[in-house]
């Protein structure tokens, strides 16, 4: 069962770039799989609510991070590639959304809605991160 979850400030944009519109949509799916853990907070124990604030924060700031780098110029270009500061910077939010989510997944196996949504939350954080790789780090 999936939980439909109000996405808030979703803005619709065409990405010439094939890497960062995937990217785009990840962040996107991540946000949402966040959101939907959250429904399940009042069932965590103490100290993993506060994992749980912790992944949906690291969600907001990886949220925000990409959304600075999407301006006008690298949205219409398709060649455009992350600087190395840009992957660095969405490498640390998204290790930290990926890490926390890890954590809960470690520590519970109910509700199962909760548990399906960290599950997609870690597959796509961990495609996030492949396309972070500076391109000489990744094989063909």
């Amino acid at each position: 069962m999936i939980i439909p979850i109000k996405a808030k400030n979703t803005v619709q944009m065409d990405i010439a770039n094939n890497q960062l519109s995937e990217m785009h949509s990840l962040v996107g799916r991540i946000r949402l799989a966040c959101a939907a853990a959250s429904a399940f907070r009042d069932s965590l124990e103490e100290q993993d609510k506060e994992m749980l604030d912790y992944m949906v924060d690291a969600s907001v700031a990886l949220n925000n991070k990409f959304g600075s780098i999407l301006t006008e110029s690298t949205v219409a270009d398709p060649s455009y590639e992350l600087s190395r500061e840009e992957r660095h910077d969405l490498r640390n939010n998204i290790t930290a959304v990926l890490g926390f989510g890890e954590l809960l997944l470690q520590c519970y196996s109910e509700p199962a809605v909760m548990i399906q949504q960290l599950d997609r939350l870690r597959l796509d954080s961990k495609r996030f991160t492949e396309l972070t790789m500076p391109p000489e780090m990744v094989s063909a």
